[in-house]
């Protein structure tokens, strides 16, 4: 029974009571704006923004203080085949400071459609999230929306997050398992529940 192997599996090594959360933004779209959101919502206890510098993206810089002022940049200088590495570096930097939280990162995107393909369009969010696939204590959230309809079609905008529904897969009781949960208690303004998947 899984539920009783969960009552009786060892309190060690303890979970994360924390929740911190580093908001990948290209540019000052709609979708960066609901990524702080979300981030709001789930009552992160820190939020921060990680940008990879563009060409003539000066106004983009300037322009952020003034609209965040309380979501500190961390802007990556490019560099040719190592960018991604450099992104990990500085997650990875973000949990070893703070031991006793999980790191969520949020990468907003917009999608033309919602179709599978879709997701192959932004290939440098795609390989991102596989860089940050076996970091300890990392959990990535895609929070996609679907580009918004030109003229002449509904124009109404998303709506506002209230909350949300969290499914945690597990198919035994380990150590991983026990972190989800963890994880999932964390979030403000979201049920979630464990569905058990018999794989044998």
């Amino acid at each position: 029974n899984v539920a009783a192997q969960l009552r009786l599996a060892p309190t060690t090594p303890v979970s994360p009571t924390r929740n911190r959360v580093v908001v990948l933004v290209s540019h000052l779209g709609e979708a960066t704006f609901r990524a702080f959101k979300y981030a709001d919502m789930i009552g992160a206890d820190a939020v921060r923004a990680l940008h990879v510098k563009e060409e003539r993206d000066e106004e983009f810089v300037e322009t952020w203080p003034h609209l965040f002022p309380e979501r500190p940049l961390t802007v990556v200088e490019p560099d040719k085949g190592r960018t991604y590495r450099t992104m990990r570096k500085i997650i990875r930097q973000e949990h070893e400071g703070n031991p006793d939280s999980f790191v969520t990162v949020v990468i907003p995107e917009l999608v033309r459609s919602r179709r599978l393909w879709s997701v192959f369009i932004h290939p440098h969010g795609l390989m991102i999230k596989l860089l940050l696939l076996f970091e300890r204590g990392v959990v990535v959230t895609d929070l996609t929306q679907q580009r918004r309809p030109r003229l002449g079609r509904d124009p109404s905008l998303p709506p506002p997050f209230v909350r949300q529904d969290a499914v945690v897969l597990i198919s035994d009781v380990t150590q991983p398992t026990r972190n989800a949960l963890a994880y999932t208690s964390l979030l403000a303004n979201t049920r979630y529940r464990a569905v058990h998947l018999d794989i044998e």
